[in-house]
């Protein structure tokens, strides 16, 4: 690939590290294997570097990496010899596609349009098959201005419910029993406070948990049994655990180097999110800016007291 793209466009500095890289002959061939110097290469990195040596040995490993795949052919990997069917959400076209692979190839089935805003883009993110394959549940980040998560029954791809959630909710799991799906409310483009995991039951799309975490949670994963949900912190170099018989955080692992363990209980109170835990010693995720509360900050306003005059009667 690095040398396809040097031969195809102007060379690079002698310099770079794009060029440095070439200059291994090891790069252009198998890691696992040893290889005497092949006697094309040993002139040219003898020679002063220039442009013209460049490019004479990109060739060389060019032809050496063909010569050696004409040599040991890949094998062609068999075809599948049943159909596979595959939901692929396109968010920036807010489409949800059912893609077809088998021995015909790769078909687009059928597809839908998502999302109750017409002129804006709401934005499909996580998407999950129900365990009967009868439903799959999508998540949508952008809405007015929380986002949603919508239930449709799979093949006629009927809209049967949905239910708002929190801030641009994002990646999506399912339990292995279908009854609850678990939504990463991420809030990219919000504040940097805390934010949460949304834990929906599935038959009337409810919304029965709101859990707080960590700041812009994403990866929403549940293990196998169905016992714990994990998420990774974007903002807080933090990977948190949730113990799902208890819809609440159980642990969390400190991921920053150096400074990499893990801890019992929640990184944030449950009431924390709308400011930043205020003491958690060496493992604060965030520090706060000198001068800065930690708190998030909220206005409050006075309403005009209304005087009653005979006229307003």
């Amino acid at each position: 690939m690095l040398t396809a793209q040097v031969l195809t466009s102007k060379l690079p500095d002698p310099d770079s590290a794009c060029v440095k890289l070439v200059l291994d002959f090891r790069a252009c061939l198998p890691l696992e294997r040893n290889y005497i110097l092949p006697p094309q290469i040993a002139p040219v990195l003898k020679r002063p570097t220039g442009r013209s040596q460049i490019l004479r040995l990109v060739q060389i490993c060019l032809s050496l990496g063909l010569s050696m795949t004409a040599q040991n052919p890949t094998p062609a990997a068999d075809p599948p010899r049943q159909d596979y069917l595959v939901y692929v959400v396109c968010e920036s076209a807010d489409k949800i596609v059912l893609l077809r692979f088998g021995p015909k190839g790769l078909q687009v089935e059928n597809q839908t349009r998502t999302g109750l805003m017409p002129m804006d883009i709401n934005g499909p993110h996580g998407i999950a098959v129900s365990p009967d394959k009868q439903y799959f549940y999508v998540s949508e980040g952008h809405g007015r201005p929380e986002g949603s998560v919508w239930k449709y029954r799979a093949g006629t791809n009927e809209v049967m419910k949905y239910t708002g959630l929190g801030m641009f909710p994002a990646t999506t799991d399912i339990t292995p029993d279908g009854n609850f799906i678990y939504v990463a409310n991420a809030n990219f483009h919000g504040d940097m406070v805390p934010s949460s995991i949304s834990v929906v039951a599935t038959d009337q799309m409810i919304e029965v948990k709101r859990i707080t975490t960590c700041t812009m949670p994403h990866g929403s994963r549940l293990n196998h049994a169905g016992t714990r949900q994990y998420s990774a912190c974007m903002m807080d170099d933090m990977l948190v655990e949730i113990d799902t018989n208890k819809f609440a955080v159980s642990r969390y692992f400190t991921l920053a180097p150096g400074k990499e363990m893990g801890m019992n209980g929640a990184p944030y109170p449950a009431s924390g999110a709308d400011h930043k835990m205020a003491v958690m010693g060496d493992h604060k995720p965030t520090v706060p800016r000198p001068g800065r509360n930690p708190r998030m900050m909220v206005p409050s306003f006075t309403l005009p007291a209304i005087r009653r005059t005979r006229s307003s009667r």
